[in-house]
Order: structure tokens, then sequence, then C-alpha cells
């Protein structure tokens, strides 16, 4: 089990997803500018839609961290670890924000719960489909595309994490992301010698 967690950066990444909770945390309502493709100017997105792609980048760099031959030898299929690390990293990630909204009222630390779970859900699917050093980058890129491409808050389902903070169908879709995600990186298949 240590080379496993050794080789995945365990320790390492969930520190790293405490600072950027502690982040998000502080920096929630600051807003973000970006460029804006479907008008003129700037569009401004409030960093706790933005930040939660550091936590799911953070994770899927963790997957892609595979030890050099080691894992061809193993017999025990760690695709359930995999799983069962991931699924401890989104609890870390989401109670931190639980807490924060506990703390101070901000609603916007709830969206930032749901578009953590949502981006890793969308960077294990472009994982186990493409490859983990794709899927490594799938969560900022897509965060990017959907900022920069979403018309509004009251947006198309496609730019959910840009979608308000109390949105029902936003929340359903980051859901099914991150099910899907998880149950793909369960079911990958063990590697055989």
């Amino acid at each position: 089990m240590n080379w496993y967690l050794l080789t995945r950066r365990a320790a390492a990444t969930a520190g790293l997803i405490v600072i950027v909770g502690v982040a998000t945390f502080w920096l929630a309502p600051l807003p973000t500018p970006l460029p804006d493709f479907t008008g003129t100017g700037a569009k401004i997105v409030p960093a706790a839609f933005m930040l939660p792609a550091v936590s799911a980048t953070l994770i899927m760099i963790s997957l892609a961290e595979r030890g050099a031959g080691s894992e061809a030898q193993a017999r025990r299929r760690l695709a359930r670890w995999d799983s069962a690390l991931v699924c401890a990293y989104l609890v870390l990630a989401v109670a931190l924000l639980g807490l924060a909204f506990a703390a101070t009222g901000e609603a916007l630390m709830w969206a930032s719960a749901r578009n953590t779970a949502g981006y890793v859900g969308a960077g294990l699917l472009v994982g186990s489909l493409v490859g983990w050093r794709a899927g490594a980058l799938a969560p900022i890129a897509y965060a990017v595309i959907a900022a920069a491409f979403a018309p509004g808050y009251g947006a198309h389902p496609m730019f959910w994490p840009m979608r308000a903070t109390e949105d029902l169908l936003a929340g359903v879709i980051a859901a099914s992301l991150c099910f899907l995600g998880v149950a793909l990186l369960a079911l990958r298949p063990a590697t055989r010698r």
C-alpha cells in the first residue's frame, strides 16, 4: 500500500487540495476576468467557478503518475484503489467547501463543490477514454472554454459550470459526470503480464 500511495503522491495531492480549498474560501467572490467569445469585452466570472478545476487537475495528475513498470507487474486490480483514492480526494475537497459554507454562508461554496465533482468526472472520462495526461488537462481546459463561451448564468446545459449556484440541472450533470468517471475508472481492466 505504501508504494501505491507514494507513486500516486497522495499526501502531496491531499495537501494541495487543502490549499486550493482555503484559496477558494478566500477568493470565491472575487471576479475573474476572461475573454468573452460571445460578445465584446471581458467576461467576469466568480473565482469560485474556476478554482475547482485546479483541484480536479491535481487529482488527475495524481492518477497520471504511475510507477514506471511497477503497475505492469502488479497482480491486484489497481483500478479499485484508484477509484477509492479519487473518492477520498473528492470527500476532502467537498468537505472543505462544506465547512467554508457553514462558516460563511457563502452560496458560491456549493457551486465550487458542484464544479469540483463535475470537473473530476470530466477528467476521469477523458483520462479513461483518451489517456491520463489528456485527462489532467481536461478540467482546466473545460473550465476556460465554458467560461469563455457561456452566454450567462442561465447558460446552455453544456456550460453547466457557469450556471447559477442553485441550479439543479447543473448539479445533476456534475454528479452524473462524477459517477460515470469513477465507474469507468473502477471498471478499468487489470494489467496483464
